[in-house]
């Protein structure tokens, strides 16, 4: 997954951002945009009032940015999958304590509950932020 940014520097406001799933997709939606001027005018050759060129070269007036975000998008996955599964335990802990602490029998045993601690314990590792 590749991650482009286009930061123009005659269009006042936020940066352009967009994502896209392959190399080819992006450079060609760029291409598009780039051959149409949607972001300014790209380097060129500074003209005199004739219309001939000078010999200095004028700057792009906008910044493309490319970045590879294949390993972001997979660690948000996990990221949700581990939050996902917490979330959904959270009541089965919560209940064995609540019992517990009650002196009432819990639904689960001892070995089932550190088990499920444990299965918390590695998804809750998997999480980057």
């Amino acid at each position: 997954m590749k991650k482009i940014t286009i930061v123009s520097e005659t269009k006042i406001g936020s940066p352009f951002i967009a994502k896209f799933s392959s190399e080819a997709e992006m450079q060609s939606w760029l291409d598009s945009c780039l051959s149409k001027n949607k972001f300014g005018l790209p380097e060129r050759p500074e003209l005199d009032a004739e219309g001939n060129p000078t010999g200095n070269i004028l700057p792009a007036e906008f910044q493309v940015s490319i970045e590879d975000i294949s390993a972001q998008v997979e660690q948000e996955k996990i990221n949700a999958e581990a939050l996902e599964f917490l979330a959904k335990t959270d009541f089965k802990v919560l209940r064995h304590l609540r019992d517990k602490t009650l002196g009432k029998q819990p639904k689960m045993s001892e070995e089932e509950y550190l088990a499920l601690e444990s299965q918390r314990d590695q998804a809750a590792a998997k999480i980057v932020r």
